[in-house]
């Protein structure tokens, strides 16, 4: 018996490769503008704390947390040389 993979196999796992590359060249060019969306948004959210909790919109101060949360997230690596 070999240890060698089958050529299926080796097909298949090039065919992997090849997906991810195709996958990271359609990617590419939507990171930095949705970067730049998140980072701006993370900015601007939380100026609007203080309407939604001095309203009592509980459920829309809830949701601007999170959302200021992801666009943290997303948006952290923003023009970092």
């Amino acid at each position: 018996m070999s240890n060698a993979p089958s050529s299926v196999e080796d097909r298949s796992s090039r065919l992997i490769v090849d997906a991810r590359a195709a996958l990271l060249r359609v990617a590419r060019p939507l990171v930095l503008p949705l970067r730049v969306f998140a980072f701006w948004t993370a900015v601007v959210v939380p100026a609007f704390y203080f309407h939604a909790l001095y309203h009592g919109f509980w459920p829309r101060f809830v949701l601007l947390v999170c959302v200021h949360a992801v666009a943290l997230l997303l948006g952290r690596n923003h023009n970092r040389g």
